[in-house]
C-alpha cells in the first residue's frame, strides 16, 4: 500500500498541492519537476510541503509489519548466500543445521500467534491510560522528531533486553536457542526464540509511558530485526571504518555469536553499536570465532532446542537444598552453580569458558534428509493455512499450531539420527 500510494503518479495524473495552488501533470512524472519546483518555492512553501511529505511517509512506513513482510526476502537472501558461498568456495552452510534454524524460526512464529498478543496487553494499556504524550497531536517537524526518537528508543531498549538475555539465567533460557547453531549464516538470523515475547515486552514498557503507539513499536522492532538479518554472514569481512564505529556490522556480530572466552557476552547492539561502546560491552573481532554454545546442544530438534536450558535450570533447582539458591538461580548469570547443587548432584560443574572445538554433525542416511525435507515442507504448508484462512475457528488454529510444532520436532529428530522425538 505504501509503495502503491507513493509511486502511483508514474502512470496516473500527479497532483502536487501547495499553499496557494495545485499543479497537475500527466504522463511521465519527471516532466512535472519544473512546475513542482516553481510552485514549491513560492511564498516559502517548500519546507512546509517537504516536512509534511516526510511526515506522511513516516506514517506509512510505521504501518508495516516488517517481520511478516520480509519473509520472502529472507528466504531469497538465504538462497543467494548459498549460491555465493559455493562460487567463493567458502562453505558456510550445512543442510542439517540450516533446516534446524529454519524450523526454530517457524516454531517461533507459530508460538507468537499464541503469546505475542498476551504480551502486548500491558503495553497497550499503558499507552491508552498512562502515557505522558500523544503523538497524534504532533504534526510536521515535531512528528518527524517523535518518530526518530522512538526509533532510537527502541534500539536502546533492545540493547538492554539483549544484555539481560545473556546475563541472567531466565533470559538466557529464552535466548540461547538463537546461539545454538554452530554455523554463522543468514539462516542463523531466522533462528528465533519461541518464549521471548513475555521477557522482551517488559523492556519496551518505558516507551509506552512516552506515548509510542503499539503499531510503531511493532514496525520499529521489525525494522530492528530486519537490519540484524544481513549482519549474520561470514561473506562480508569489514564495512568502512565510519560505519563500523556507529553501526552494528557482520564483524561485530560475529563476535557476539562466538563461544571463545574473550568473545563471551560482547556486542549486544541491534542497530547502533554505540550502545556497546558507551556501556563497555564492545569487543572488536580479532580472529574468526568458534560459533555456538560453550556447552553444545547436540541436537537439531527445535522443540528440545527451545526447552533444553529450562530443563537444565529445573534440574539444578531439583538437586538444590536451599530455596534461596533456587530463587537466585533465576537471576544469576549462566554457568553459576549453587553450592547446595554441587554437594548433592553427581553432575560435574560445567566450565562456561571451556573451549569446544567439535561440531555436531552426525552421519545419517540420505533417506533421513529426504524425510526431514518432506516433513518440514509439509509443516510449512500446514502453518501457511493460518494466513490463508484467518477466519477459521480458534480450535482449528490451535490444532494446526500444535501439529506443525510436532512435525518440526520430528524433522529435527530425523536430522539428529534419532528415531523418536
Amino acid at each position: 500500500n505504501f509503495l502503491t500510494a507513493h509511486l502511483q503518479f508514474i502512470h496516473d495524473p500527479y497532483i502536487f498541492t501547495t499553499s496557494n495552488r495545485s499543479v497537475t501533470c500527466y504522463g511521465q512524472s519527471w516532466r512535472c519537476i519544473p512546475k513542482m519546483a516553481e510552485s514549491l518555492f513560492e511564498k516559502g512553501a517548500f519546507m512546509d510541503q517537504f516536512i509534511a511529505t516526510l511526515a506522511q511517509w513516516q506514517k506509512d512506513i510505521l504501518a508495516i509489519d516488517y517481520v511478516q513482510a520480509a519473509i520472502p526476502f529472507y528466504l531469497m537472501a538465504v538462497v543467494m548466500e548459498v549460491y555465493l558461498s559455493k562460487r567463493l568456495k567458502k562453505p558456510v552452510y550445512r543442510l542439517n543445521d540450516s533446516i534446524s534454524s529454519l524450523a526454530c524460526g517457524l516454531q517461533s512464529q507459530l508460538c507468537g500467534l499464541l503469546f505475542a498478543g498476551l504480551a502486548a496487553i500491558p503495553y497497550i494499556f499503558i499507552v491508552e491510560h498512562w502515557s505522558w504524550f500523544d503523538v497524534n497531536e504532533f504534526d510536521g517537524a515535531s512528528f518527524l522528531f517523535a518518530g526518530l526518537a522512538a526509533f532510537v528508543g527502541v534500539d536502546f531498549c533492545y540493547y538492554w533486553y539483549h544484555r539481560f538475555s545473556h546475563r541472567m539465567n531466565i533470559g538466557w533460557a529464552s535466548h540461547s536457542v538463537h546461539h545454538q547453531s554452530e554455523e554463522y549464516n543468514l539462516s542463523t538470523a531466522l533462528r528465533q526464540s519461541s518464549t521471548k515475547y513475555f521477557f522482551a515486552s517488559l523492556f519496551y514498557l518505558p516507551l509506552a509511558f512516552l506515548g509510542v503507539p503499539f503499531l510503531w513499536l511493532v514496525s520499529m522492532r521489525g525494522l530492528n530485526l530486519f537490519y540484524q538479518f544481513w549482519i549474520h554472514t561470514r561473506l562480508i569481512d569489514r564495512m568502512p571504518p565510519w560505519f563500523e564505529m556507529i553501526f552494528n556490522t557482520p564483524s561485530h556480530h560475529r563476535v557476539h555469536h562466538g563461544r571463545n572466552e574473550r568473545y563471551l557476552d560482547k556486542n549486544y547492539a541491534g542497530i547502533l553499536i554505540v550502545w556497546d561502546r558507551l556501556f563497555l560491552s564492545f569487543c572488536p573481532e580479532e580472529d574468526e570465532p568458534d560459533y555456538g554454545l560453550v556447552k553444545p546442544l547436540n541436537s537439531f530438534n527445535p522443540f528440545w532446542a527451545e526447552l533444553s536450558y529450562y530443563y537444565t535450570m529445573m534440574q539444578m533447582m531439583r538437586f538444590s537444598d536451599s530455596w534461596w539458591d533456587r530463587f537466585r538461580l533465576l537471576y544469576k548469570e549462566p554457568g553459576w552453580i549453587p553450592a547446595s547443587y554441587k554437594a548433592k548432584s553427581a553432575v560435574e560443574k560445567e566450565n562456561r569458558c571451556e573451549r569446544v572445538v567439535s561440531v555436531f554433525n552426525p552421519v545419517v542416511p540420505k533417506a533421513n534428509y529426504r524425510q526431514a525435507l518432506v516433513i518440514f515442507c509439509a509443516a510449512l504448508i500446514l502453518s501457511s493455512l493460518l494466513q490463508i484462512y484467518p477466519q477459521m475457528s480458534g480450535i482449528a488454529k490451535l490444532s494446526i499450531i500444535i501439529l506443525s510444532i510436532f512435525m518440526l520436532a520430528l524433522t529435527g529428530s530425523r536430522l539428529s539420527g534419532i528415531r523418536k522425538i
